[in-house]
C-alpha cells in the first residue's frame, strides 16, 4: 500500500504489490516497509506513518498498530490493549484502547483552545456523565497541545480517558491547518498500566514535513 495525494485532503491509493493475505495474519515486514495489510485492515510494527497528515509514531516493542486498508484513507490507528500484539482486527471501540488520529481544522476554528473546547463539546454531547477531571497545557512533539483527563458511564463502568488535542497552523505554502488527537482509554483496574504504554506512544510523536504532492509511508 503506497500513499499519495493528489490534491491536498484527499488520497490516491495504490495497491501492495503481490498477494494480500486471506487468513488475516500478518506476513514478515521488510526492509523500509513496517506496515502490512491483511484481509480487512492495514497493521503497522514499530512504527506508524501519516506523510500526508507530516507525522509518525513510534511504537514500542510487542505494540501493534491497526488503521484502515486501502481504498480507505489513512487517518491515524488504534492499539486494542487487552491484545496489543494480536494481527487480528481491532477497533477504536475496544474497551481499553489507545487511538490516535488526525483531520483538518474544517470548522475553521481560530486557536487551539477553540479547537479543544470544540472537542470536549462533542464528548460532552454523546458520553455519559461525562465529566472533566482535570485541563492542562502539554506538548506534542514540538506542538502546544491540551491534555485533558475524564471519566464517563459505559455499560455501567466507569471509563477513564486521556485525550491530547494538538495544532498545527498554516505554515509554509499555505501547508498545515491540522489536528491531532491522540487518546487513551481504559479503566480503572488498568489505568496505571495503561497510562504507562500511552506516555510511551506520546514520546514517540513526531513531526515531519508536509509534502507538496505524492510522498510514501515506507521508512526514508
Amino acid at each position: 500500500m503506497r500513499y499519495k495525494q493528489c490534491v491536498i485532503g484527499l488520497f490516491c491509493l495504490g495497491l501492495l504489490p503481490g498477494q494480500v493475505p486471506l487468513c488475516g495474519k500478518a506476513r514478515q515486514t521488510t526492509a523500509g516497509r513496517h506496515w502490512e495489510e491483511t484481509a480487512t485492515e492495514t497493521i503497522w510494527r514499530g512504527e506508524y506513518r501519516n506523510c500526508d497528515y507530516g507525522y509518525y509514531v513510534l511504537l514500542p516493542d510487542h505494540i501493534i498498530g491497526h488503521s484502515s486498508k486501502a481504498p480507505n484513507p489513512n487517518d491515524g490507528f488504534s492499539v486494542d490493549l487487552e491484545k496489543s500484539d494480536s494481527t487480528l482486527p481491532t477497533s477504536d471501540k475496544a474497551r481499553r484502547n489507545i487511538s490516535a488520529w488526525n483531520h483538518y481544522n474544517a470548522a475553521e476554528l481560530p486557536t487551539l483552545k477553540a479547537i479543544a473546547d470544540n472537542e470536549l463539546r462533542l464528548d460532552a454531547g454523546s458520553k455519559r456523565d461525562y465529566h472533566i477531571l482535570s485541563r492542562s497545557s502539554v506538548k506534542m512533539a514540538t506542538l502546544p497541545a491540551i491534555m485533558v483527563k475524564a471519566s464517563y458511564n459505559a455499560e455501567e463502568t466507569t471509563v477513564y480517558e486521556i485525550k491530547i488535542i494538538a495544532y498545527r497552523p498554516h505554515g509554509t505554502n499555505n501547508l498545515g491547518d491540522m489536528v491531532y488527537v491522540l487518546s487513551l482509554v481504559t479503566n480503572e483496574a488498568s489505568r496505571a498500566e495503561d497510562t504507562i504504554t500511552f506516555n510511551k506512544i506520546l514520546a514517540g510523536f513526531r513531526l515531519t514535513a508536509l509534502p507538496l504532492g505524492s510522498c510514501t509511508n515506507d521508512r526514508q
